[in-house]
């Protein structure tokens, strides 16, 4: 039986911790897809995603870039979640979570951006004046007082849209699209080009930069919380190891407890708690316990039926 614990611990925690290790980059990845089906439903166009383009400031990397009649969306897309707070010309935004009571720093994704805008520019003089700057927040956002027309959230897309005016022929989408497919072409190059700009932007930051942005922040569970997942987890381990087993016949109720208690335990150690990672935590957890509980009231009629019968 300890085997057999030890490994649904191994099974459930070792892709739950590089789930967590990952967790920035999932999101971000996930985010960005939901919204590119947005634009794409919306706009009837075609959407590209992660794009890599040389500039004179080194190469930038685009979120996103849709070539539509309204014109060559571009897309900075954001995961935070909370209140965001900031105009167009501040350097730096604010982002209130847990009710105001933490505060966070990001750059302006309107300056980022821009360099982006200024890259396309570069490269292709004949998209000069048809690039639309816009910055795309998840429904989990709420924008404050102040912020430019131009941020909206994946719920706005369609109306944000639908007032813009028609601006580039059949002719222009079409010679625009192949002129993002050919930079495409470069992607791999520009990528590690990319990597090594920020590697180096890493080890000597600008002295402007007040801080390194995150893509999920810290919303986490309580600290009674997760003292309370630790000791779970801790006494489950125990009672997996003790020769002491309260249903003998029923073996699969230690490994219900050890799962659920694992899960609870990455649960509550997860920075970001309104994410969907806890959510599908959320869910498996309680159909662990929801699995024991059944356990043990089959056990309980088992163990009551066969006494009697045996009193009979």
């Amino acid at each position: 039986m300890l085997i057999i614990s030890c490994l649904l611990f191994a099974f459930l925690l070792i892709p739950i911790i590089l789930m967590k290790i990952y967790q920035n980059d999932i999101i971000g990845y996930i985010g960005e897809r939901h919204t590119a089906k947005l634009i794409k439903r919306t706009s009837q166009s075609r959407v590209y995603r992660d794009i890599y383009v040389a500039g004179s400031h080194g190469v930038q990397q685009i979120d996103l870039i849709a070539v539509t009649p309204k014109g060559i969306l571009v897309i900075e897309k954001k995961t935070y979640i909370g209140l965001i707070v900031g105009r167009a010309y501040d350097k730096q935004w604010k982002v209130f979570v847990n009710r105001g009571r933490q505060k966070f720093s990001m750059k302006n994704p309107h300056h980022q951006n821009f360099g982006h805008i200024q890259a396309l520019y570069e490269n292709f003089s004949s998209m000069k004046d048809k690039c639309i700057d816009l910055v795309i927040f998840g429904n989990n956002a709420k924008l404050g007082d102040g912020i430019p027309a131009a941020t909206i959230r994946d719920a706005d897309i369609s109306r944000f849209y639908e007032d813009l005016p028609d601006i580039l022929s059949s002719k222009q989408i079409t010679e625009y699209s192949c002129l993002i497919e050919k930079l495409q072409q470069d992607k791999a190059k520009n990528k590690e080009r990319h990597k090594k700009k920020i590697v180096e932007l890493k080890r000597n930051p600008p002295k402007e930069a007040e801080v390194v942005e995150p893509i999920v922040l810290n919303n986490g569970a309580s600290k009674g919380k997760k003292i309370a997942a630790v000791i779970l987890a801790i006494a489950s381990f125990v009672y997996d190891v003790l020769p002491v087993d309260l249903m003998p016949l029923l073996p699969l109720d230690n490994l219900g407890l050890s799962g659920a208690a694992i899960l609870n335990l990455v649960q509550q150690f997860t920075a970001n708690q309104e994410s969907k990672l806890v959510l599908i935590l959320k869910y498996v957890k309680w159909t662990f316990v929801v699995f024991v509980v059944i356990a043990v009231l089959l056990f309980g009629g088992v163990v009551a039926l066969l006494m009697n019968l045996m009193v009979k």
